[in-house]
């Protein structure tokens, strides 16, 4: 009977780590949380004007970039956009520094002109979804947008709140750098599932029956 209170006090009473996602408006900050990086800032030879989507994604071959307005309009002038005037999504599902949910930390310079300015839609690793205001900012200068997520970063859709595609004013990114969590000892980075309280329950549930079992065969 100890064994099971033990059991079911450990079970029961281990820490729940919170997921948490943090927002950075200056690079030094955020660069500082990251391991493993991949920087670009779209200078690559490669990068030759306006390109497909198949073309501008083989460059690199890290970060997917999709137009959602003007399809296959990535304009590449030692900067990125599409169309300078369109909305479009990256998606960090296949990069070297990510698994299958995305990465640990996603930051870049943009431009943000006006009519309607664009905000960051973000789809996390568990498909939970949260818009980020962008400042306007005139093309000639940049602001920086920054994001860490336990939860992990999939995708990132520039355009209109949650996700609606845009023409209007002009939007575009720089110096994009993702990146994994810089490893910290004894504190895991990722939230636990649910599945893994699940298995929790299934382990209390376990002891519980071997106890009543063993009861009832005892002389």
């Amino acid at each position: 009977m100890k064994r099971l209170r033990f059991a079911v006090a450990v079970l029961c009473c281990a820490p729940v780590l919170q997921a948490q996602t943090t927002q950075y408006a200056t690079r030094s900050p955020f660069a500082a949380t990251l391991g493993t990086t991949v920087f670009d800032d779209y200078q690559n030879a490669g990068y030759t004007g306006v390109m497909t989507t198949a073309a501008v994604n083989a460059v690199r071959n890290e970060t997917k970039y999709l137009p959602t307005l003007h399809l296959n309009s990535n304009f590449l002038f030692d900067t990125y956009c599409a169309g300078c005037n369109g909305s479009y999504q990256l998606n960090f599902a296949t990069t070297s520094v990510s698994g299958a949910n995305g990465v640990f930390g996603v930051g870049l310079d943009y431009w943000n002109t006006g009519g309607p300015s664009y905000v960051a839609f973000v789809t996390f690793g568990d498909n939970s979804t949260q818009n980020f205001s962008l400042n306007t900012i005139p093309f000639a200068e940049r602001n920086f947008f920054g994001l860490t997520s336990t939860l992990l970063i999939k995708t990132i859709d520039f355009g209109l709140a949650n996700g609606v595609t845009s023409g209007g004013g002009s939007f575009g990114q720089d110096n994009l750098l993702i990146g994994n969590a810089l490893p910290v000892v004894g504190v895991p980075t990722i939230a636990p599932e649910p599945s893994s309280l699940a298995l929790v329950g299934f382990g209390i549930a376990g002891l519980m029956f071997a106890r009543r079992r063993t009861s009832k065969v005892a002389p």
